[in-house]
């Protein structure tokens, strides 16, 4: 019996497989057809080694698109443009820069987008650009490329150097300070007892000179407690002398007026004499010695007055003159004088418990007490 097939079915289910393996292949590349794309350039000074047409663009880390073309750039042989193609939605602003990296030391080369700040605007073409221009920059990987041949030169005299400094003189030089300091290790390691030793004296010393430094401490508060009282009594005298001269300048300013008047009052007493003699002939005759010896007796009190305003002038010219040896006085020779009066007063004091002593018991004070008699071991 002959099989008689139906091409209508056959090629309804081959036409329906087909269009299976079709969206399969739609469905497994993730493909957008109702995306849109954007397309920039972008020019590398450098060169491009392991970058070629499909190796993916990322902006952040993140795929946003695939190179789609390279060549020389025709305006500049000392440039390689790079096409890529984004998605639309995008964001590439203007201060964004494009770089080569690479997925570790040996893996896929890929474009890096990075850079671009929020307020910046988007990146648009310029008259006279097919597309928008991405600035380029060179990767961390191409830096340490570019760098690599100073690197070497710098190790190479780094190891010229670590050769001149291990050469067979210092080599000796080397060996002779390690011996050195083996003999000075091996010393120190014999002396450790001496070393103890040391240490602990200058422990000890250190004691002595803490107890030492808390005595003066206490010394020198007694000693500035007693300052204080003897400042103090020190100011009260100084004050005392300001005083007393004080009273001695005033007694003096007031005693020259005095002195001057009685030797004007005895002036007029002797006009008025003068004056009285004419009209008192007789009289004056009957009592010449008693005028006379009454001229004398004026005389006398006009030249004791007179010596005595000279001698009040002279004392105050003198106090005048000697002003300034009064006040060193007052204020350091009178302490000097307190201080010794002070040291008197004490030497006072010890010379009497030395006298009571004597007189309680000269032989114990002369040869100390004998009464102490003979300890048995």
């Amino acid at each position: 019996m002959e099989t008689r097939a139906s091409y209508t079915i056959v090629g309804a289910f081959v036409l329906a497989f087909m269009v299976g393996i079709v969206l399969a292949i739609v469905w497994l590349a993730d493909v957008e057809f109702d995306t849109e794309n954007q397309r920039y350039h972008i020019y590398f000074d450098g060169t491009v080694t392991g970058l070629k047409t499909g190796n993916p663009v990322r902006y952040r880390g993140i795929p946003v698109g695939v190179v789609t073309q390279m060549e020389i750039n025709p305006d500049n042989v000392e440039q390689v443009r790079v096409t890529i193609e984004v998605g639309s939605d995008t964001p590439i602003k203007e201060d964004a820069s494009a770089s080569l990296e690479f997925q570790g030391l040996t893996g896929v080369a890929f474009v890096q987008l990075s850079g671009g700040t929020n307020d910046a605007p988007t990146l648009r073409s310029k008259p006279g650009e097919k597309y928008p221009v991405i600035p380029s920059t060179p990767s961390q990987l191409e830096e340490l490329f570019e760098k690599a041949p100073e690197l070497l030169n710098r190790f190479i005299g780094l190891v010229d150097r670590a050769n001149g400094i291990l050469s067979t003189e210092n080599q000796r030089s080397i060996t002779q300070i390690l011996t050195n300091l083996t003999g000075f290790t091996g010393a120190l390691a014999n002396s450790s007892d001496d070393i103890q030793r040391l240490l602990k004296e200058g422990g000890n010393t250190l004691t002595q000179v803490q107890a030492t430094a808390k005595e003066a401490e206490t010394l020198i508060g007694a000693f500035a407690e007693r300052s204080e009282s003897i400042a103090a009594l020190a100011e009260k005298t100084l004050i005392d002398v300001d005083a007393l001269v004080v009273e001695s300048e005033t007694l003096v300013s007031t005693g020259i007026p005095v002195l001057e008047q009685t030797g004007r009052t005895m002036e007029r007493a002797e006009g008025l004499v003068n004056d009285l003699r004419p009209h008192v002939g007789p009289l004056a005759e009957s009592a010449t010695i008693s005028m006379g010896e009454f001229n004398k007796i004026a005389g006398d009190l006009r030249f004791a007055a007179r010596n005595i305003g000279n001698a009040a002038k002279e004392a105050a010219e003198l106090i005048d003159n000697n002003e300034d040896s009064l006040s060193e006085f007052s204020n350091s020779g009178l302490y000097e004088f307190t201080q010794l009066i002070a040291e008197s007063r004490i030497l006072v004091q010890v010379l009497t418990r030395i006298s009571n002593e004597l007189e309680r018991d000269p032989a114990r004070f002369l040869f100390g007490d004998q009464s102490e008699g003979f300890q048995a071991q």
